[in-house]
């Protein structure tokens, strides 16, 4: 019998390192309810996004946007690697936080209070970034409590964001070239 999470763990954690060139993704996208498969076999795309290389990570946060797999099943790891170490890891993964902008707040706002030194302020960046002003009263609650710097300073930084005014755009000028000389419709064979 064939065990039913082999498709999805040979879609979303396939060794890299074997298989370098190997390009299966485009294979495995066209399967019809991949995304519906990987919520079905959650902890197997769990262990995929626990990789420990980044760009096995990576690979499993491409395939679940790709498969259109519902992000609100990983809400809870795709924020966690929205502030981890890796820079490629985390963009990606704040990508997908769009689809679960409003239940994933209390996330971010969790890694901000309580997420490892380094993970805070990137949590701050990332807050500002997906809610913006909605995210002042939290952020500037936290300025007066705060104790650790990193973090004061990315609370500070995200908060002058908006209070910059936007510099004024100077006036564009169109450049025009000298019209053209007519061009001959028949020319000569010779």
């Amino acid at each position: 019998s064939f065990p039913r999470e082999l498709l999805i763990q040979a879609a979303f954690q396939p060794d890299l390192q074997k298989f370098p060139g190997l390009d299966a993704e485009t294979l495995f996208l066209s399967l019809k309810g991949l995304g519906q498969s990987a919520v079905r076999h959650r902890q197997m795309v769990l262990l995929a996004l626990d990789n420990p290389d980044f760009k096995q990570r990576l690979h499993a946060l491409g395939m679940l946007k790709k498969s259109q797999a519902e992000i609100a099943q990983f809400q809870d790891k795709v924020v966690e690697l929205s502030v981890g170490s890796s820079k490629q890891v985390r963009e990606l993964a704040a990508s997908l936080l769009e689809a679960v902008k409003m239940t994933a707040r209390p996330l971010i706002e969790r890694k901000v209070l309580e997420g490892a030194n380094e993970e805070r302020p990137v949590a701050v960046t990332l807050l500002w970034a997906c809610y913006g002003e909605d995210a002042r009263p939290f952020l500037e609650a936290r300025l007066k409590e705060e104790k650790n710097k990193k973090v004061i300073r990315a609370i500070e930084d995200a908060l002058a964001i908006s209070s910059v005014e936007p510099a004024q755009q100077p006036v564009e000028t169109t450049l025009e070239l000298p019209p053209l000389a007519p061009i001959a419709t028949q020319a000569p064979l010779g």
